[in-house]
């Protein structure tokens, strides 16, 4: 997969500056030898990778954002080193792992953050290690609760600048923990979606109130081509597909959890739709859309940058047809309208409150 420009240093840049990425690339090397098993979940640039691989180890990646995944890529090409890529929904490494190491700066929440705990003691050996890397600020206090309640008693093995390596050791007898899906009835005006909450996706399956805010503004016609950009668990565009049911909808995403979401969501919910997985707009360069929503995103992991969200959109109106619309709900700090005043003609606010703003933008013919 190419990378997009756009992409780096955007925000996966950060990994350069954060200290979690730091020890664990340090302490990993250290304690590694070769010819071991190693995983890295949360591939960031492919830093920590590295340096295990350069102390001999044979390194896979697992991660829930293609993107992150085409970084980590990109680097051991550039370095001319062999790894293994793997999404976080479909790991299936050939053969168990003897160290694994999380950086939580790329988890989203410490609901995502144990199923990627749960995840990596799956795949280690039973006696191999499990290792988390973070600050304070990054939430390394629950992460260790976590990563002591699914695989056991943990040790401080790394410290500096307020940040730690923890790790465990994965017990011989050890047993998953059960997954468990849970649904939210989702309604608005006269329709109603049954939603998997997932861990790892906006708003964990909920019509958040900047989401619902869009919803009541926007404007349709029949039998539009409409775009979900950065569509989470798919909710903008299978409310909207319930108003019009001639809609043409296309929804993407970076990670693949919320792919898979959007999926099963449509298949509940008996609506259909096409699914891809996408590096900004790749997977639609070159298609035309009558009108693109979003609720784009400003964060990756506990990583904030509003430049990913400005980049996105930039992107979006490439794929906009003349005349086509692309209609955004945003904070109400984040100031959007220089951007699309560039791009687009008639940009104006359709609906807001004191924390968000629906805006909307069209194309000039």
């Amino acid at each position: 997969m190419r990378m997009n420009a756009w992409l780096l240093p955007v925000p996966f840049d950060t990994e350069r500056d954060d200290w979690g990425a730091t020890l664990l690339a340090e302490w990993g090397a250290s304690v590694v030898t070769p010819g071991q098993q190693a995983l890295v979940i949360g591939a960031g640039t492919g830093r920590i990778g590295l340096a295990l691989a350069r102390a001999g180890a044979h390194v896979s990646f697992a991660d829930d954002s293609i993107v992150a995944l085409a970084a980590a890529r990109q680097s051991f090409a550039q370095a001319k080193l062999p790894a293994q890529f793997f999404s976080t929904t479909d790991l299936t490494p050939s053969k168990p792992f003897d160290l694994v190491l999380i950086n939580i700066l790329w988890w989203s929440d410490n609901q995502r953050g144990a199923e990627l705990i749960n995840l990596a003691a799956q795949h280690t050996n039973a006696g191999g290690i499990v290792a988390i890397g973070g600050g304070k600020q990054a939430g390394l206090s629950g992460a260790t609760t976590l990563l002591e309640q699914i695989v056991g008693p943990s040790v401080k093995t790394l410290y500096k600048k307020g940040h730690h390596v923890v790790m465990a050791f994965r017990p011989l007898h050890w047993q998953a923990q059960p997954s468990q899906t849970t649904q939210h009835q989702l309604s608005h005006g006269d329709h109603a979606l049954t939603i998997e909450a997932t861990a790892g996706v906006f708003a964990q399956g909920q019509l958040d109130p900047a989401s619902a805010m869009l919803l009541d503004a926007v404007h349709i016609q029949a039998n539009q081509r409409v775009l979900d950009l950065g569509c989470g668990a798919g909710i903008l565009g299978m409310f909207l597909q319930q108003r019009e049911s001639t809609l043409a909808l296309t929804y993407i995403d970076s990670t693949m959890v919320a792919i898979e979401a959007t999926k099963r969501n449509l298949q509940t919910n008996q609506l259909t739709g096409r699914v891809l997985a996408s590096d900004g707009i790749q997977a639609v360069n070159g298609e035309q859309f009558d009108l693109v929503v979003s609720n784009p995103p400003f964060h990756v992991g506990r990583v904030q940058s509003p430049q990913l969200a400005e980049n996105l959109l930039k992107q979006a109106v490439q794929v906009l047809a003349p005349n086509g619309q692309l209609v955004i709900v945003a904070n109400r700090f984040l100031r959007y309208e220089p951007l699309l005043e560039t791009v687009l003609s008639n940009v104006h606010e359709l609906a807001g409150d004191q924390r968000y703003k629906v805006l909307v933008g069209t194309k000039a013919n």
